[in-house]
């Protein structure tokens, strides 16, 4: 059985892994989006304010899945940001953590009732084999 302590430590691994890929394929996109952007006309204000946005859906509202979405916007629409684009992206694996952490309970009572249900299932079944047995040897006897 994994220890709290293991799942956490393979949690913190998970987000070292993930951030550092993140930071390498934004850092590799980089100058290809900001020619597009400079051309687009590019507004650094309403990264902030997207970013602000998630915060709030994401800390008063628990609103997980739309913080997440707006997290991605700002990282698609604003990498001339990076910084904003870099802690959006670590928010969004954040989100999905606190998502976790919100099923783990849901995950538990599903195996709770998953073993009680494979228990039942075992017992039935080592029940009708000795049924089935009892009644092979009854006709045996007629």
């Amino acid at each position: 059985m994994i220890t709290i302590k293991e799942e956490l430590s393979k949690k913190t691994l998970v987000l070292i892994v993930v951030i550092i890929a993140l930071i390498m394929i934004l850092f590799s996109s980089f100058s290809s989006k900001c020619d597009q952007r400079i051309l687009l006309g590019y507004n650094p204000q309403k990264a902030d304010e997207l970013y602000r946005h998630g915060m709030y859906k994401e800390e008063v509202e628990k609103d997980l899945f739309n913080a997440i979405e707006i997290y991605r916007k700002i990282v698609n629409e604003y990498p001339l940001d990076i910084w904003i684009a870099v802690k959006a992206q670590v928010h969004i694996l954040l989100c999905y953590l606190k998502l976790s952490e919100q099923m783990q309970p849901r995950w538990q009572a599903a195996e709770v009732s998953f073993l009680r249900i494979k228990k039942a299932l075992e017992n039935r079944t080592s029940f009708l084999i000795e049924m089935a047995s009892i009644n092979f040897h009854n006709r045996d006897v007629i």
